[in-house]
């Protein structure tokens, strides 16, 4: 009992406690995600490669390469594809196909409307693995710019994108070959194991018994 109390316990910190991710500029090692032009005002789940779009606001778009004015941080005209929120106050998610170890995008947004404007990375079970805040709502706290993430296992399910009008365009992700699991699937290992290993003490304990009988 003692030793699956403490698997069971090592399970709750894994799951409970994600580790955070490194804030980054670029992945070196990674793979650069197409999106085509479509010119779509679309809140719907939209796929392009890996990658899974969709918004919360019906007039957001997708796979745009006209202008889109960011304020006061410029405009894009040409160039790649991309996605906007095209609204102030809502929220872009990009989910995975298969969860990576880093994501990183070219991102702007239009600052200073009282809304805090970030980036945010979750797991497959919608626990936030790290934030970066571009505008905590009364300007600028970054630059735009490519942004993203890196973490040591291949745990990132989802990509959020908040307020200011964001958008975001060249994705990059990056998988670790043999990477590290992410909590939950080391919690199910955990306790898998703590599960034999009760189960053998009881065994050898029945085996004592019968030959001292």
């Amino acid at each position: 009992m003692k030793a699956f109390l403490s698997a069971a316990a090592l399970v709750s910190l894994a799951i409970a406690v994600p580790a955070g991710a490194d804030i980054v500029r670029a992945l070196p090692g990674g793979t650069a995600v197409a999106m085509p032009v479509t010119q779509s005002f679309t809140a719907d789940r939209t796929t392009f490669g890996p990658i899974t779009y969709a918004s919360t606001e019906s007039n957001s778009v997708i796979g745009y390469d006209r202008g889109y004015g960011f304020d006061s941080n410029g405009s894009w005209s040409g160039g790649d594809a991309m996605a906007g929120l095209n609204i102030n106050r809502g929220a872009m998610t990009f989910t995975f196909a298969s969860a990576v170890s880093g994501v990183v995008a070219d991102i702007n947004w239009a600052g200073g409307y009282g809304e805090t404007v970030t980036a945010s990375i979750f797991d497959s079970s919608a626990n936030l693995l790290e934030t970066i805040t571009f505008d905590g709502g009364k300007g600028n706290m970054l630059a735009p710019g490519f942004w993203g993430f890196s973490r040591t296992s291949n745990d990132i399910s989802s990509l959020v994108l908040s307020n200011g009008y964001i958008g975001a365009r060249s994705f990059s992700i990056e998988t670790l070959a043999g990477g590290v699991p992410e909590p939950t699937t080391w919690a199910l290992m955990i306790l898998g194991m703590g599960a034999v290993g009760g189960a053998m003490r009881r065994r050898n304990a029945t085996k004592a018994r019968v030959a001292f009988a």
